[in-house]
């Protein structure tokens, strides 16, 4: 072999060595860690020619910058809530359940008041007369007589009906008292009665507000000169019309008609003996309105009434720890 030959091959084989080293050598900086598994790589041919080592050396630089950057210590000790930056708010307490936030909080003020609708009270005064007399007040026996009286009553209703721009109706007790003072020819008589009352009012005019209201409830009736008392049911019916003269009161006329019976037992062969009285009678009175409005319940004191704290999503039930004392 020539000379200028055996130095070509041995420079060639230097060459293919030298790349074989530097490709097998570990880069420090870069490197992999020794727990995770690399794939097997091939051998490298050794090659006749000193050209073929630059597309080794060019292909272990395309190696290297694929590869991620190895994490240095202190970016592995730093906790990740870090990352998120020194401005992120601090995590809220625990979240509510979805039945929490859908139930509605109730108003305090709701909670500790109540609703009254619109009332009414009425006072009236008016001329009775006993139309149908069957009482033993009568001191002559034919003609029967039918005095004259005072009719008195008071009433209070509250609305039930009509809270709108219908026509409203009222509902309530109510007390009378009627009057038939003594005669030449009849005792004096007096009846108490007592019960409820519905009232209907047609439209709401401004001028002229019309009327009817009927009821049922108790009387009691006294004759003078005669011991005792008798206790019946009472039928009554009225019609009339209510006048405003200010914004919550008016005045009231009003055509009213009262049955009272007073049955007794029957006795002997005498027949069934019946005290029952009609009354009929003109009223005038006066009526004051009072609006719909809230009031406070009165078995509460003011002092138990505490304000009750919004809930700012931050509260944290807080568990108080006690000493072991060596018991369960």
């Amino acid at each position: 072999m020539r000379p200028h030959a055996r130095r070509l091959l041995l420079s060639g084989l230097l060459a293919a060595a030298w790349s074989g080293a530097a490709s097998a050598a570990p880069d420090l900086g870069r490197g992999t860690s020794a727990e995770v598994p690399l794939e097997p790589a091939a051998a490298p041919t050794p090659v006749s020619d000193a050209r073929s080592a630059q597309p080794t050396a060019a292909a272990d630089v395309v190696a290297a910058d694929d590869e991620p950057p190895a994490t240095t210590e202190a970016e592995t000790a730093r906790p990740p809530s870090a990352d998120a930056g020194a401005d992120a708010s601090p995590s809220p307490g625990p979240k509510a359940s979805s039945s929490e936030r859908a139930r509605p909080q109730a108003s305090p003020r709701s909670g500790r008041a109540l609703e009254l609708v619109p009332r009414q009270f009425g006072l009236e005064l008016g001329w009775s007369n006993l139309a149908i007399d069957n009482l033993p007040d009568a001191l002559i026996p034919d003609p029967r007589p039918h005095p004259h009286g005072v009719s008195s009553g008071a009433h209070v209703m509250w609305q039930i009906a009509g809270l709108s721009r219908r026509w409203p109706t009222w509902i309530g007790p109510l007390i009378g008292l009627d009057v038939f003072p003594a005669t030449p020819v009849s005792r004096r008589v007096i009846a108490a009665s007592y019960g409820f009352q519905l009232k209907h009012q047609f439209g709401r005019r401004p001028r002229v507000r019309p009327f009817l209201s009927y009821g049922v409830g108790a009387v009691q009736g006294w004759v003078k000169t005669i011991p005792g008392r008798e206790i019946g049911h009472q039928l009554r019916a009225s019609f009339g019309s209510a006048f405003p003269i200010a914004k919550r009161s008016s005045l009231t006329f009003a055509f009213v008609y009262k049955y009272q019976g007073q049955a007794t037992f029957r006795w002997d062969d005498a027949g069934t003996l019946a005290y029952n009285f009609h009354t009929v009678g003109l009223l005038a009175g006066i009526t004051f309105d009072a609006p719909a409005r809230r009031v406070r319940p009165r078995h509460r004191s003011r002092s138990r009434q505490r304000p009750s704290r919004p809930d700012d999503g931050r509260g944290v039930a807080r568990e108080q720890v006690l000493p072991s004392s060596g018991r369960t």
